[in-house]
């Protein structure tokens, strides 16, 4: 496992047990390691989600959705962010470029079901 993958892991794992600052931790030492990284940017993203950071979070998910815009991780919690904060339109907008990118619903679906 390189050291990108397992700071991203010891992030989600920080994440999920509520301690969102070992997960900013964590997230940070990988953004300064590679700051293009979609999958950094995601998880940056989620973790100010979930610390209720919503503005800062849609900047890194915007920033990972333009990276890679068919990627179902990043498209389902933007576009669940943008919901949130009563941006539907713009999540709307978020979808079909992704579907036109290649997004597979199916894909989408599972994790839209793991957000919930």
């Amino acid at each position: 496992m390189d050291e990108r993958t397992r700071l991203l892991h010891e992030a989600r794992q920080a994440q999920d047990q509520g301690r969102f600052q070992a997960a900013a931790d964590a997230l940070l030492r990988a953004f300064r390691g590679d700051p293009t990284d979609f999958r950094i940017c995601r998880e940056v993203g989620r973790t100010l989600h979930a610390a209720g950071d919503l503005e800062a979070s849609v900047c890194f998910l915007l920033r990972a959705f333009q990276a890679e815009p068919a990627d179902a991780a990043t498209v389902a919690s933007l576009t669940v962010l943008l919901r949130e904060m009563g941006r539907e339109e713009e999540s709307s907008r978020v979808l079909l470029r992704a579907l036109e990118q290649g997004l597979e619903p199916g894909q989408l679906a599972l994790q839209l079901q793991r957000l919930s």
